[in-house]
């Protein structure tokens, strides 16, 4: 019997297990109900996936489907082929998670500190608030700069990345002549190949920040 008739099934079992082993390091437990709800959707139309890519035609369950692959004399190879295919669309689903960090500050709206999509992580604008004592980072716009890319460093590390991973950043200030005083810290953090970068004011920031800055990491 074609190995194939096995394969299918096999896959469709994995990928349904899949919700059963996500990463809740550092997560809330109202964010693990809500990644369990996700997870299963991902699940789900992964299998969909599986079963629609496979050009059988007409078959309706993943059984029918492994029947029709057997009859139609496809090699294992080519079973693999379209389940790695379809383990992409899940993985790609069910590799997005929070970057939840304790060492930088907590979200303080309807946001996280971070995503990690899997082959990237893109952080939410980091304030210059101390984790520590929940105020801004003294020193004027040195120190809250400093603190910002802190902030930003320790949600990324949370994902296991660093700066050096990092190929944009936006930074976001309330005065522009306070750009060059920015830029002296900016670069302390990025001594080699800088990122790409945004630099631009704004009329205000939250809590009345000087500075914000966000940033987009690739693995």
């Amino acid at each position: 019997m074609n190995a194939t008739f096995f394969l299918l099934p096999l896959a469709a079992v994995l990928m349904l297990m899949m919700p059963l082993v996500p990463i809740y390091k550092g997560v809330t437990t109202g964010q693990k109900a809500k990644h369990a709800v996700i997870f299963n959707l991902c699940a789900f139309f992964g299998v969909a996936a599986l079963m629609i890519i496979l050009p059988m035609g007409g078959f309706v369950t993943l059984a029918e489907g492994a029947s029709a692959a057997a009859e139609s004399g496809m090699t294992v190879g080519a079973g693999l082929a379209y389940l790695a295919a379809a383990l992409v669309t899940s993985f790609s689903c069910i590799g997005a998670g929070i970057a939840v960090a304790a060492a930088a500050p907590a979200a303080i709206g309807p946001y996280s500190q971070g995503i990690d999509a899997g082959s990237i992580v893109i952080t939410s604008g980091q304030l210059p608030v101390d984790p520590a004592t929940g105020a801004f980072a003294e020193g004027g716009i040195a120190g809250q700069t400093r603190q910002s890319l802190l902030n930003v460093q320790a949600v990324l590390a949370q994902a296991g990345l660093t700066m050096e991973n990092v190929i944009k950043t936006t930074v976001f200030l309330k005065d522009m002549n306070d750009f060059a005083a920015m830029n002296e810290v900016y670069a302390g953090f990025f001594p080699g190949n800088p990122p790409a970068r945004s630099a631009v004011e704004v009329a205000r920031l939250p809590k009345d920040a000087m500075v914000e800055i966000e940033a987009i990491a690739a693995r």
